[in-house]
This record gives C-alpha cells, structure tokens and sequence, in this order.
C-alpha cells in the first residue's frame, strides 16, 4: 500500500471525541440487553457512550428515577428487536466519525457494472 495525500496509512478507528459524532433519536423505544450507567443527565449518557468505541448507542428513560435513566447497548447487548411502543425512553444510536491520520476518513462503496 502506498501512502500519499489520499491514502490512509494507518488503520482508520472511531474518533472518540464528542464533536466527531452524533446521534439518531428514536422516540418511545428501547432495546433489550443494556448496561445500567448511573449517568445523571443525557449528556454524560451520550459522553460515557463516546467514550467507549464499542458503544452503538443508549436509551434514556425518562420515567425512570435519576441515575436509573441511562443504558448502553453495543456487542454485549445482542441484536435482539427493539422495543418498538415503550413510552418515556428514547433511544440514541451513535453515529461516529472515523480518523486515519488525524483527519477525517470516508468510506467509497463501489459496486461492481451491471452485466
């Protein structure tokens, strides 16, 4: 591999940095197998979140009392289907900026011609 103004030299990873992501918000929907985090507010819910490159997302649950409200989903969650009618809980799924060399990295799908 060569390495040169538009090519990665390094192994991209997720940019742990809060301002390197963002989130989706779904309304009245949870998923099943979160961790408990006593995160007292949404923003450090979404920071331990960040923090963490094998966090896929949250829900936050409202209804809940404080320091109940928030719970982390990634690969120890599984992928069972989601809570689709739960009112008071929201779920965030993380959105995340890849870096390779400190910059910005970008997939290109290319799909093989059409016969």
């Amino acid at each position: 591999m060569q390495c040169g103004h538009n090519v990665c030299c390094e192994f991209p990873f997720a940019d742990t940095r809060p301002s390197a992501m963002s989130w989706n918000e779904f309304n009245n929907t949870a998923r099943y197998g979160g961790v408990a985090n006593s995160a007292p507010s949404i923003e450090a819910c979404q920071e331990t979140c960040a923090l963490n490159p094998s966090c896929d997302g949250l829900d936050w649950n409202v209804v809940n009392p404080v320091t109940q409200q928030c719970y982390l989903h990634g690969p120890w969650s599984g992928y069972g289907p989601d809570i689709g009618n739960h009112p008071g809980a929201i779920h965030y799924a993380i959105i995340r900026t890849l870096t390779c060399s400190g910059r910005p990295f970008f997939f290109l799908i290319t799909h093989p011609p059409v016969d």
